[in-house]
């Protein structure tokens, strides 16, 4: 309970304690209690010792015969107002070293919880709705941390690292920048698609309603999408080895990237290609395989790998709706020849032999 009241519980630890609530209500009752008592009100001593003494003599004798048996029985009762204060006592108590463990936690983990973090695993998404009303859908494999004082912020800023869909509510008091390791963008008034993932040779922006001002990392210049566009930037990153030297290279160099118009897809509910994984959609045109892998790892949180690097290359069109991943693969066989092997959650992909 106090790591949760200090924001430092992770997503089983707080699984499990919401079935612990349900198998003890009255830890949950007391978890209530705690979320409405302020930790820096202190309860008085002489209170304190009141409910000591109560407990000392919370039980009241009287004598009962029984007339079957004709013999005087001393017979313990408690009186209902007794449990009922009793019940109180044992919470408040309770309560009383669950606020001294939570001041602890929340003192020890002050720095380390400055930021609210969502992370979002694969194979799954989630919507954040904002302090300010801003809505976000983070897609498979994302990542979003923005300050615990964001309602409060001149500047109301978010971290992205993956890809995730904005409806953000305009405020010109309060401008909405989002950083990302490839561009920051700062809102307008506006409904946009970011994707931003760690290692991807492209970054996107793609406009839907409004307008955004995007700023490059490596340079000065700035640029101002208009209504149904989409920046697309270059990362040119080949591996990891060369990551490094490529990235202080670009540093020197102007941003490599385009401006394009969105094109309305009439296949895909979100009437864009770039926001229909919004609607567990994943739409891919004229993709290598290698691409169109990650994605699909992160859509049905599977580890595809290749066991031949010529398959890699293979241009692959189309959109996956409903498919499992063992129906997606089958489809893409019938636009390039290869073999697969599925061990629980990971995939080897091999080129057909002769002949297959």
């Amino acid at each position: 309970m106090s790591k949760k009241l200090s924001g430092s519980i992770t997503d089983i630890e707080s699984l499990e304690l919401d079935k612990l609530f349900q198998i003890y209500p009255d830890v949950w009752y007391t978890y209530e209690i705690l979320i409405g008592v302020d930790d820096k009100e202190i309860i008085p001593d002489a209170f304190i010792k009141e409910i000591q003494a109560l407990l000392a003599n919370n039980v009241t004798e009287e004598t009962t015969t029984e007339p079957v048996l004709g013999k005087p029985v001393r017979k313990s009762i408690l009186p209902v107002w007794m449990k009922i204060m009793s019940a109180a006592v044992i919470l408040i108590c309770f309560s009383l070293g669950i606020i001294q463990a939570y001041n602890y936690f929340h003192t020890s983990n002050k720095t380390a919880n400055k930021n609210n973090e969502i992370i979002v695993l694969n194979g799954t998404k989630t919507d954040v709705n904002l302090p300010d009303g801003s809505k976000i859908i983070l897609n498979s494999g994302s990542k979003l941390t923005y300050s615990k004082d964001y309602a409060t912020a001149h500047i109301r800023e978010v971290f992205l690292s993956g890809e995730a869909y904005f409806k953000v509510l305009h405020d010109k008091k309060h401008p909405f920048i989002i950083h990302t390791a490839n561009f920051d963008i700062r809102d307008i008034g506006t409904t946009f698609n970011i994707s931003a993932y760690p290692g991807e040779k492209i970054a996107e922006a793609s406009l839907i309603e409004g307008s955004i001002e995007i700023s490059f990392k490596n340079n000065t210049k700035k640029i101002v999408l208009q209504h149904r566009q989409k920046v697309v930037l270059m990362n040119n990153i080949e591996n990891k080895e060369t990551a490094t030297t490529t990235a202080l290279i670009a540093a020197k160099e102007p941003a490599n990237y385009k401006i394009v118009d969105l094109i309305i897809n009439k296949d895909v509910k979100s009437e864009f290609e770039e926001t229909a994984w919004v609607n567990n959609e994943l739409v891919f045109k004229n993709e290598t395989f290698d691409n169109l892998a990650k994605k699909m790892g992160r859509k049905y949180n599977v580890d595809i790998s290749f066991g031949d690097d010529k398959i890699k290359t293979s241009s692959v069109t189309g959109i996956f709706k409903n498919e499992t991943i063992d129906q997606a693969l089958k489809t893409l066989q019938m636009i390039t020849p290869f073999k697969y092997e599925i061990n629980h959650n990971k995939i080897i992909i091999l080129s057909s032999g002769p002949g297959e």
